[in-house]
């Protein structure tokens, strides 16, 4: 009886060992999609320089030409996580994104350089579906909150490495050096995944019983319909990360323009705000939503909503500040308010997510919020600075403008909670997701 037992307990032991290692991995990945996708965030202003270009196609290329290829291949590399093994997947997907970032100091001219990133863009469409459909069948439903967090406190801490040490290397070496050193974790973090991560059985968590071996496209849509919730939390997120990307693809411009400050100090601010306030928040607000949502799925999105709404008078504070340590104090504050939306709505779309189409709809997510999120903001600030007349002026109005958004953000996420309190909704995907 007793041998039994701890036979149990061992198997106990490594089955959380190997969860935790695998969310270690996948947190990995994301830093370096995080970091890949953000490095020319960093290096903005000077390759506005050294290549001769307007803020408009800087934004482009801070968000839009990622986007554009993001958009072609995240539907069919959802789908395809839903099919194939998806350890397979991701490890070749951060190894070639990776290798295209690193292609990017070679980039003589704009064109090379944007088609670079809509490559970047087209291998990083499969990464976070595959990666948020790996750790919903590693981790229960009850501890997917605090899973969620830690996951997508790496996107903090790539954006902390990013602009700390691509801030250094821009500064002391160029540009060019910066994209280098970016691609470089990303093969190391690919192969370790590949050699190390077994593929777990989808479903294997959640109280739907097995999921079939092939979904649709269709059948994502179906599941959509069936919870309403499910459109207005990705429409939440989605105008959520048009804001958060343009303030952040900007700040290192704006801190330029408005107060003085070079590469390496802006990097530097921006590293303490986004990466260690924001990285240290993350599983702090993962773990609160799941304490006050625990058996009332219409209180998934209430630290959600608190945060975005926080975010719109600290946001303000930032272009408004008259002195740079008030700025300063503004964007570490900005580290706070954006940690307690950021992880949470992504995380409400998988748990409201049927196993069988997870990757799929993840995939959706990903698309809308790449696209018409972090792709166009950017884009859409660079576009307003352009015709507010540029330099200081034009980005402070433009920025002021685009923080706006966030209030219509908040009133999506209020839309889905009314749904999730229709008792015909009762019954749905996120009830075992919250128990």
């Amino acid at each position: 009886m007793h041998g039994f037992e701890g036979k149990n307990d061992g198997d106990a032991a490594r089955g959380a060992a190997n969860r935790w290692w695998a969310l270690a991995l996948l947190t990995g990945i994301y830093c370096c999609h995080t970091i890949d996708r953000q490095v020319i965030a960093v290096v903005m202003e000077a390759v506005k320089h050294d290549l001769k270009l307007s803020d408009s196609y800087v934004g482009f290329l801070g968000g839009m030409a990622h986007a554009l290829g993001f958009m072609v291949t995240v539907i069919p590399l959802g789908l395809l996580a839903d099919r194939v093994n998806r350890v397979r997947l991701l490890s070749g997907l951060v190894m070639l994104w990776s290798m295209l970032t690193a292609l990017g100091s070679l980039a003589s001219n704009a064109l090379t350089l944007a088609l670079l990133r809509l490559g970047v863009g087209a291998a990083e469409g499969g990464g976070a579906s595959t990666a948020t459909a790996l750790i919903a069948d590693h981790f229960a439903p009850r501890q997917r909150g605090l899973a969620f967090g830690i996951f997508y406190a790496s996107t903090a801490l790539g954006m902390a490495l990013v602009f700390l040490f691509g801030g250094m290397v821009a500064h002391a070496y160029g540009w060019r050096a910066a994209f280098l050193l970016a691609g470089m974790p990303g093969i190391v973090m690919g192969l370790l995944t590949l050699l190390t991560l077994r593929e777990p059985r989808r479903g294997q968590l959640d109280d739907a019983g097995p999921a079939p071996k092939r979904t649709s496209f269709r059948a994502a849509f179906r599941a959509m319909r069936a919870e309403p919730a499910l459109p207005w939390s990705i429409a939440g997120v989605t105008l959520g990360s048009f804001v958060v990307a343009a303030v952040f693809a900007w700040s290192v411009s704006f801190f330029g323009r408005a107060h003085g400050t070079d590469v390496r100090d802006a990097g530097l601010i921006l590293a303490l705000s986004i990466g260690v306030i924001q990285g240290l928040c993350l599983p702090v607000f993962g773990r609160l939503n799941d304490r006050l949502s625990r058996g009332r799925r219409d209180r998934i999105h209430l630290v959600t909503t608190c945060g975005l709404l926080a975010n719109v008078p600290v946001e303000l504070a930032l272009f408004l500040s008259p002195t740079l340590p008030m700025a300063i104090a503004a964007m570490l504050l900005l580290g706070v308010t954006t940690a307690a939306w950021l992880g949470q709505c992504f995380g409400s779309v998988v748990s409201l997510s049927p196993p069988e189409v997870r990757g799929t709809i993840s995939g959706i997510t990903q698309l809308c919020t790449n696209l018409l999120g972090t792709g166009a903001g950017p884009l859409a600030a660079g576009l307003l600075s352009d015709a507010l007349g540029g330099g200081e002026a034009g980005l402070r109005t433009a920025l002021i403008v685009v923080a706006l958004g966030n209030v219509p953000a908040a009133l999506t996420l209020v839309a889905a909670t009314r749904c999730l309190r229709r008792p015909e909704t009762a019954g749905g995907t996120a009830v075992s997701a919250i128990a």
